[in-house]
């Protein structure tokens, strides 16, 4: 019966748009209200995508470098805004490296194989070096001498 009459199409039309407006605000309300339960899950579900579909992973990587590439300094930025969260990073990085034996010895065992892998290390870093201050004669080279002295 209102099937061919076109001021109710129109109508129809009409409420059928600011319907949809209403869902898609009610989506961007619920999107901005995330909890870190809502966070966890998208983290693990992006985790396990780019495990399971290299296509993502290149587009995530690909996303990712241009990100750093516009925001080369946001690192130090963060630290230089943010001192509680650079402390945070520092208390982390002290247990992680002073606290643990196991970890220490870790590390040992690793130099000590990268050192036979590489006996000519020493040889090829006092090279570096000569170089190195070549390229910097202004490079004091006492600076960091008078330094611990001064503290002593």
């Amino acid at each position: 019966m209102f099937q061919n009459d076109p001021v109710r199409r129109e109508k129809e039309r009409e409420y059928q748009h600011r319907s949809s407006e209403k869902r898609a605000a009610k989506r961007r309300q619920k999107r901005t209200g995330r909890t870190e339960k809502d966070r966890a899950y998208e983290r693990e579900y992006q985790r396990k995508r780019r495990k399971n579909d290299p296509a993502y992973k290149a587009k995530q990587k690909q996303r990712q470098q241009a990100w750093r590439a516009k925001n080369p300094d946001y690192d130090k930025n963060r630290y230089a805004n943010d001192p509680a969260y650079a402390e945070q990073k520092k208390a982390a990085r002290r247990k992680k490296y002073a606290g643990d034996p196991a970890y220490r010895e870790q590390q040992k065992e690793r130099w000590n194989a990268w050192k036979k892998e590489n006996p000519n290390y020493k040889k090829q870093r006092a090279a570096y070096m000569r170089e190195w201050r070549k390229k910097n004669p202004d490079y004091d080279k006492n600076r960091y001498r008078e330094k611990v002295s001064a503290e002593e």
